[in-house]
């Protein structure tokens, strides 16, 4: 996991690609183009950045 740092044609390129799955967390908020992607997936940070 990482942040989501995804520019160009980034998004289309990990979509076409042949990955189950790329997970990425949500210090940067996800683009549209992210969001309908049905290979890439954020998950929230809050829980680790409450406990810290």
């Amino acid at each position: 996991m990482t942040h989501g740092v995804l520019t160009g044609t980034a998004v289309d390129r990990v979509t076409a690609s042949p990955l189950k799955m790329l997970t990425l967390t949500d210090s940067i908020p996800a683009t549209e183009a992210m969001d309908e992607s049905p290979n890439i997936r954020q998950i929230s940070t809050a829980n680790l950045l409450a406990r810290a």
